[in-house]
Formats: structure tokens, C-alpha cells, sequence
């Protein structure tokens, strides 16, 4: 699990773009630029890093050249050096767009003018975002009750094992859901970690039936070492009950990245069973 202090460094320079682009040279030099309104920095910050991406590992650096018009406002975004990643590329220009204004630039009679703001964006991923991690395993349950249409979902969670067993879940949900199978339309399978203050969280639906099999409270260290684990709910299975607390946590291992701020964190495992009824 990853954590971190997030990047996201921004510079910019501004040339000015006359109607004209005949005028002489010394028009240029008595000209004045246009000027941000607010820090650029703010423009664009860490909490802004698509979540689409967060569990993708991209990062880059990339320019923009806004055009900027008579009022100060951009009106154009265009990429010119991309960061390799669309997505990112995409999200500076829309959020420039939005965000970033100027006193406009001005002729040497004072006259505002259109002109070009370039602004460079370096993007790094927030990795105090993937704290909550976990993965959810859904099927769709055709109307004779099998299982069917697996879709898996990893939010980050480091485990080959996972996959999709039918089978298992088909048992689990015949002795833990308070229905028979057929009168749900779709059954998931959830584990999710989630720390205190994460900014991301795993998604439920309201409208499901949910059962927690198994839920465990436990304390992470400064340095990232889980240092107490208490198993909160633990429904028998196979004539055991299901402990969290000795797996997927262990008190004593290091799973965690040293928090940035040097605190200690709360957090919760819960393992649930999901049922849309139909």
C-alpha cells in the first residue's frame, strides 16, 4: 500500500501574440504581458490527478499554450509536449480553461490585446490516495440462479490469487444471504481496506443486501508497520470463524509506506457479500 506527498509543479511564461504580426519589434518591448490573476500554482494541484488513474502508475510533465483574449480569459488550450498520457494532457487544458485568468495583456497605448500563456505541468501521483485499496468481485445471476458475467475489480490490491470462483461464492451466498439466489439479479464479493481520511473509497450501492462476513479495526505506525489488530465481526465458516486479523492482516508486518505526516492511522478491513435483488 502507498503513500506519499503528492507533486504537482506548474511554470509558466507568457508571449504576447499582436493581430498584426508585422508591427515592429519595439511595439513588442513597450507592450505589456498578460498577468495571472492568482498563483498559477493553485490553478492545478494534487487533489485534481484523475482517480481514473490513480492504480495505473502514470505520471508525466507536460506544456500548454493558452490563448488568453481582450479580457483576460483563456478561450484555447493546446498541447505542446504531451505527457504521454492522454488523460492527463486532457484534465491540464480543462482545468486551465476553467481556472486560470489574467489581466489581459496590453498594446503600448494600453489597448488590451489577445496574447499566449504557456504553462508547464508536472504531474506525479498522490499516493496517499491509494490507502484505501481492495477488490470486488461481481457476478450476474441469470434467472435459473447461475452465476454468470464475472467481472473482477482491483482497487490497488496486490493479490494474484484473486479470481473468479462461481462456485464459492454460489456456496457462500446459500448459507450468509437472508434469499435464495434467484431473487437477486447480480452477487458481489468485497474486500476493502480503508484508512482513515483516504480521499478515495471503495464503491457500494445503497440498494444492495449486504452481510458482513468478517470486519477488523487495526492501527498502522508512523513507519508503516501494523501494530494492533482487533477482529470486530467474524461470522463462522466452515466451522471457524473468518479473522481478518490473521490475513490479509498481520500485526508486525510493514504494509504500509510511512505515513507523510508522521501519524499514526486508523483503518478497517471488512469483507462482505452483496446481493441486488432483482
Amino acid at each position: 500500500m502507498l503513500s506519499g506527498k503528492a507533486i504537482c509543479a506548474i511554470t509558466e511564461r507568457t508571449t504576447l501574440r499582436p493581430e498584426n504580426d508585422l508591427l515592429p519589434l519595439i511595439f513588442l518591448a513597450s507592450a505589456v504581458v498578460a498577468v495571472p490573476q492568482s498563483d498559477p500554482k493553485t490553478w492545478i494541484t494534487a487533489d485534481d490527478y484523475p482517480e481514473t488513474l490513480l492504480t495505473s502508475d502514470k505520471e508525466g510533465a507536460l506544456a500548454v499554450a493558452l490563448e488568453i483574449d481582450e479580457k483576460g480569459q483563456p478561450f484555447a488550450c493546446k498541447v505542446v509536449e504531451t505527457s504521454g498520457e492522454a488523460d492527463l494532457d486532457a484534465t491540464t487544458c480543462s482545468l486551465l480553461t476553467k481556472r486560470a485568468r489574467f489581466s489581459p495583456a496590453r498594446d503600448k497605448a494600453g489597448r488590451p490585446i489577445k496574447s499566449t500563456y504557456t504553462q508547464s505541468v508536472s504531474w506525479k501521483i498522490p499516493r496517499e490516495k491509494l490507502i484505501t485499496q481492495g477488490f470486488k468481485v461481481t457476478f450476474a445471476v441469470e434467472k435459473t440462479g447461475e452465476l454468470t458475467n464475472c467481472q473482477l475489480d482491483n482497487y490497488g490490491f496486490n493479490d494474484d490469487s484473486i479470481r473468479c470462483d462461481p462456485e464459492m461464492i454460489d456456496t457462500i451466498a446459500a448459507k450468509m444471504l437472508p434469499n435464495p439466489l434467484v431473487s437477486y439479479r447480480s452477487l458481489s464479493l468485497l474486500l476493502a481496506v480503508e484508512v482513515d481520511q483516504a480521499q478515495i473509497s471503495i464503491p457500494r450501492r445503497s440498494d444492495d443486501e449486504r452481510v458482513i462476513i468478517s470486519r477488523a479495526l487495526f492501527d498502522v505506525s508512523p513507519n508503516g508497520v501494523i501494530a494492533s489488530c482487533k477482529s470486530d465481526i467474524a461470522l463462522s465458516w466452515m466451522g471457524k470463524p473468518v479473522d481478518l486479523c490473521h490475513g490479509p492482516i498481520e500485526v508486525g508486518s510493514k504494509d504500509f509506506d510511512p505515513a507523510p505526516d508522521g501519524r499514526r492511522r486508523q483503518a478497517t478491513v471488512t469483507f462482505e457479500l452483496a446481493g441486488t435483488k432483482r
